[in-house]
C-alpha cells in the first residue's frame, strides 16, 4: 500500500485480512456451496418435484416445522454456517469497532 494511502500499518493489515478472509469466502462458496444447492434442485427436479410459487413458498415455510438434533440431516450445512455464524458476525463486529474508534486510531497507532 502507498504511504500516503491514509491507512495506518495496523490498519492495512486489517483490510488486507478483510479482503485476503472474503476472497477465501467467495472460493469456498463458488466451490462448494453453490454446487451443493445446485444438486439438490437438480435431484428434485429430477424426482419430479416442483418449484413453489411465491405464496405457495410463504405458506410452505410458515407451516413446515421439523426440529431434529441429528447431525447428519445438517452435514452439508455445517461448514457454511460455522463460517458464516462466527467468522462473518465477529468480521462485522469488527469492522463496526474500527470504524467507530476511526479519531482514536490515527491518534494511537501514528
Amino acid at each position: 500500500m502507498p504511504a500516503d494511502a491514509g491507512i495506518p500499518g495496523a490498519g492495512a493489515w486489517a483490510l488486507i485480512a478483510g479482503i485476503v478472509g472474503i476472497a477465501c469466502f467467495l472460493a469456498f462458496l463458488v466451490t462448494v456451496d453453490v454446487p451443493m444447492y445446485l444438486s439438490r434442485w437438480r435431484a428434485g427436479h429430477e424426482e419430479g418435484n416442483r418449484l413453489l410459487g411465491f405464496l405457495e413458498g410463504l405458506h410452505d415455510v410458515s407451516t413446515r416445522w421439523v426440529v431434529t438434533h441429528d447431525i447428519a440431516h445438517w452435514k452439508g450445512e455445517l461448514t457454511w454456517m460455522f463460517l458464516y455464524f462466527t467468522a462473518a458476525v465477529w468480521s462485522s463486529l469488527a469492522l463496526c469497532a474500527l470504524y467507530a474508534m476511526e479519531g482514536y486510531l490515527t491518534r494511537y497507532l501514528a
